[in-house]
């Protein structure tokens, strides 16, 4: 028995993975033409205005039109488009679509979200005039970097992930969000050397350890597992596996809790625990999922997989594989975490 075609997927693929084998221009004025076939040239089942129409609602919502905002030459088209075929044949139509493509243009990531609703801060004390970090709560720190990861990981756009773009020479164009975050997890995760590092006493590099360790705790449960990530990769640095006479002394229960990261977050089985727990999560969770374990899956396809067949054609099943995994993490892009930022404490961390 044949297995049903799962179209919507399909499209979703599709519409993520296009800019590798032809332009958004060129599928565009490709839906026209379609869209413009004579009904006595055609199955008389078939739909050929409606099916197009509907793949225009979707590719307006996919990433809020990021592919009409970034190329005018498209936005011209597909605007007179509506203005002037599709509003002849359907006004209302035409009109809906207009206002979903204007609403989606004027709307920049990280989209709005209501904070009244969001936790109270936990304020930072000074002590003697000075930002104590350790003296911040660890909660609100993790609250903190979850708010500055959100707003680099909603800027991200699908096409980024394309043809290993952040891995190029002129990745800042092809990839400038995609780098952007990239850079920003290198940065904080040497930031935390930093910050423990330049603790002056055996005693204080314990209790900056611990620290960590309660933040990575504290993120794990806001399941930003980027942010934890950047935490495991400081924590387990040769720097301060160095450290053994500060690690001896981390009380039992950051410990514990620093093994349960360590596992929650294993490589082995390529990410399986983190993989599985990914799969769990509906996409109306907010979510900061590991982005450089979607970046070495798209390398690994990229290298095992060519663009086209042997005979020339679209290798569909690689850009099949390829939009799915970019899916995987996309999806939680639509759900927000309502959490207030605290710019002493981001600008700590920044500036560290």
């Amino acid at each position: 028995m044949h297995e049903l075609f799962d179209y919507p997927t399909f499209e979703r693929d599709f519409l993520i993975s296009h800019h590798v084998f032809t332009t958004s221009l060129d599928l565009m004025q490709e839906l026209i033409k379609r869209y413009s076939v004579k009904k006595e040239d055609m199955n008389p089942q078939a739909q050929p205005a409606t099916a197009v129409v509907n793949v225009l609602k979707d590719w307006i919502l996919m990433e809020y039109g990021n592919d009409f905002n970034d190329n005018e030459a498209i936005l011209k088209v597909v605007q007179e488009f509506f203005a002037n075929q599709l509003s002849k044949d359907d006004p209302e139509t035409a009109k809906e679509l207009k206002e979903m493509l204007d609403i989606a243009l004027a709307l920049k990531p990280p989209y709005p979200v209501d904070l009244s609703k969001a936790p109270k801060p936990v304020a930072p004390k000074k002590t003697k005039g000075m930002f104590d970090f350790l003296a911040v709560s660890s909660l609100e720190i993790a609250r903190q970097m979850t708010v500055m990861d959100e707003q680099m990981f909603h800027k991200v756009k699908a096409k980024e992930f394309l043809g290993g773009a952040w891995t190029k020479k002129d990745a800042n164009v092809r990839a400038p969000n995609l780098t952007q975050f990239i850079n920003h997890t290198n940065r904080i995760a040497a930031w935390v050397v930093s910050e423990i590092l330049k603790q002056t006493t055996t005693s204080k590099i314990t209790e900056a350890i611990t620290k960590f360790i309660q933040i990575g705790r504290e993120l794990l449960e806001l399941r930003n597992y980027g942010g934890v990530m950047n935490i495991l990769t400081a924590l387990h640095s040769a720097p301060l596996g160095k450290l053994k006479n500060a690690w001896i002394n981390i009380p039992t229960r950051e410990r514990k809790d620093f093994e349960e990261l360590t596992e929650a977050l294993s490589l082995l089985g390529h990410f399986k625990n983190y993989r599985d727990t990914l799969k769990t999560l509906p996409a109306s969770t907010a979510c900061i999922p590991l982005i450089q374990v979607t970046c070495s899956d798209l390398n690994g396809l990229g290298e095992v997989f060519e663009n086209t067949t042997t005979d020339g054609k679209i290798n569909w099943d690689k850009h099949q594989k390829v939009a799915n995994h970019i899916w995987s993490i996309k999806r939680f892009m639509r759900a927000r975490y309502v959490l207030k930022p605290v710019d002493v404490i981001q600008q700590y961390i920044l500036s560290a």
